[in-house]
């Protein structure tokens, strides 16, 4: 697998000699990956599976949550926000837009 360069400042963050390498595979569409530095460990979700995964260089892959959030599959078709509190309980974010528009997904 190569990369492909499109701006040269990348080149200041990441070394050009970098080797891809796959952490696992099998999932139908992923979004959202996130580095969470003080725990270690990469959040992503499976949208099709509805699950959420994490990977971390200790205990490899799992699944975190399933379904993804605890709410309907498919949770993002109303567009709210949620955001994951510590206890693993989820906020949905209610706000007031001054003029109402859709949300990309998800």
């Amino acid at each position: 697998m190569t990369i492909e360069i499109r701006d040269p400042r990348f080149l200041d963050i990441v070394d050009e000699s970098l080797e891809l390498e796959t952490l696992a595979d099998g999932f139908r569409f992923t979004e959202g990956p996130i580095w969470h530095p003080r725990e270690r460990h990469l959040t992503f979700s499976d949208i099709p599976s509805n699950r959420l995964h994490r990977w971390s260089e200790e205990g490899g892959l799992s699944v975190y949550r399933e379904p993804a959030g605890g709410l309907p599959p498919r949770r993002c078709q109303p567009k709210r926000p949620v955001s994951k509190r510590p206890e693993h309980a989820l906020e949905v974010f209610e706000w007031h837009l001054s003029e109402p528009r859709k949300l990309s997904y998800p």
